[in-house]
Parts: C-alpha cells; sequence; structure tokens
C-alpha cells in the first residue's frame, strides 16, 4: 500500500506539480491506521500508538522522497 501512494506521488511530480497533499482526517487509511478505535491489528501496526503511526508515517517517508532533492527558487530579496 506505502508503495501505491509513491507510484501516484511520482505521477504528480511527472505531471508538473509542485506538491502533494496527504488527506489523513475524517475516516481516511492513515487516520484509520492511527485510531484505537478502527485499528485493532495486533501486529507491528496495532496497540501502541507508536505501532499505529507505523504505516503513516512510512508513506509520509516515501511520499517526499520525489521533493528531497529538488532545487526550489529562492524569493526575491527586497531592496
Amino acid at each position: 500500500m506505502v508503495e501505491a501512494y509513491a507510484a501516484a506521488t511520482r505521477r504528480v511530480r511527472e505531471a508538473g506539480f509542485d506538491l502533494v497533499e496527504i488527506h489523513g482526517g475524517m475516516a481516511y487509511l492513515l487516520m484509520q491506521f492511527l485510531s484505537p478505535r478502527t485499528n485493532r491489528r495486533e501486529d507491528e501496526y496495532g496497540g501502541p500508538l507508536e505501532n499505529r503511526a507505523r504505516f503513516p508515517l512510512e508513506v509520509l517517508r516515501t511520499v517526499k522522497q520525489p521533493w528531497l532533492y529538488r532545487r526550489w527558487p529562492r524569493a526575491p530579496r527586497g531592496e
């Protein structure tokens, strides 16, 4: 699933966009992993908060990769 987020991010980047927004609220997948009400897993992605946050953090780390080494133009300095 992390690779699906990464692939979508690559497509956004290739289409020429400068950023991508990851929506993780309102019962979307990332929020479902974070919530102890919806995440009843008993593996490394469930239980304590650090485990429940594992998947969303993996997604964020992967999604930001295409932008890590981009050189952003500097804003002009005021005179």
